[in-house]
């Protein structure tokens, strides 16, 4: 998994997917055609990365030539001009914020392995995909040029603990779009909405305090000296959904009581949503 999550995607157009349309050259953006038309057949044709392969190609075309109307010259149609440079080189594959996308991608990978051995490895894939998931509804695909409808949205990552060829893109692809620090956060969001719904069907809050600290201390603090703020922030979900905690940024026997009672009405992932939200992970 680790060795997977590190490797450069091998399909060129799906690679080329990974960058902003501003650092694609031509031949990027007709390997994206070329794997639009040619790699999704059968049941698969109506794969939603399909349509959102085309739209990467229009925005392709809008980032470089404009989405005014073709000019005419006497009825004939006149050549576009681009209204940026082309790059003719291929650019490197990076993060938003700068970093080499395959190292930021090997250290996701690190993360879960390290995750499953806290919480078994279907467990700890399980988390990733659930985390994805929940980015990706927290975070849809932003408004595109008026001069083409809205995005297809992109369809959920297979929650079956497997990771395979589409949990490793849809880690790469929300790495790239997002940033590999707020896909860490889905990760702990996922783990976390997991052991929610484990109370849900079996009851049992008593492991709370101790999942909560292990999953969100590390994104949250250095060390375990500092206050434990996600205590104290889901004390406050807690109340949102009609509990009358106090919130003392400690998890004792009355906010486990409290999460064991919430979730006998509420979804599981909304309450996740909710902390998520909370804690700035959302």
């Amino acid at each position: 998994m680790v060795a997977m999550a590190a490797k450069p995607i091998d399909n060129p157009g799906r690679s080329a997917l990974l960058k902003p349309v501003e650092r694609l050259t031509q031949a990027e953006m007709m390997d994206m055609i070329n794997h639009a038309q040619g790699d999704y057949r059968g049941h698969r044709s109506g794969d939603p990365l399909k349509y959102h392969t085309y739209e990467k190609v229009q925005d392709w075309h809008v980032a470089m030539y404009g989405d005014g109307p073709q000019g005419n010259d006497g009825g004939k149609p006149v050549e576009p001009t681009p209204i940026r440079p082309i790059p003719d080189q291929p650019l490197p594959h990076a993060t938003p914020q700068g970093e080499d996308l395959w190292q930021a991608t090997a250290r996701i990978g690190a993360k879960v392995a390290d995750a499953a051995g806290a919480d078994g490895y279907a467990e700890a894939v399980k988390g990733l995909q659930r985390g994805l998931n929940l980015l990706n509804q927290a975070h849809p695909l932003p408004d595109r040029s008026p001069a083409y409808g809205p995005y297809t949205a992109l369809g959920p990552v297979d929650e079956d603990g497997a990771y395979g060829p589409q949990t490793d893109f849809a880690l790469k692809h929300a790495a790239a779009r997002l940033g590999p620090h707020k896909v860490e956060d889905g990760l702990a969001l996922g783990r976390f909405n997991a052991f929610a719904r484990d109370v849900r069907r079996s009851g049992n809050a008593e492991a709370l305090e101790e999942k909560t600290h292990a999953i969100f201390g590390p994104l949250l603090r250095k060390d375990d000296s500092g206050p434990k703020v996600e205590a104290g922030v889901l004390q406050e979900t807690l109340n949102g959904f009609g509990q009358n905690l106090k919130v003392d940024d400690w998890i004792g026997p009355k906010t486990t009581a409290a999460f064991r009672t919430v979730l006998q009405d509420q979804d599981p992932d909304e309450l996740t949503r909710a902390f998520g939200r909370g804690l700035g992970l959302l």
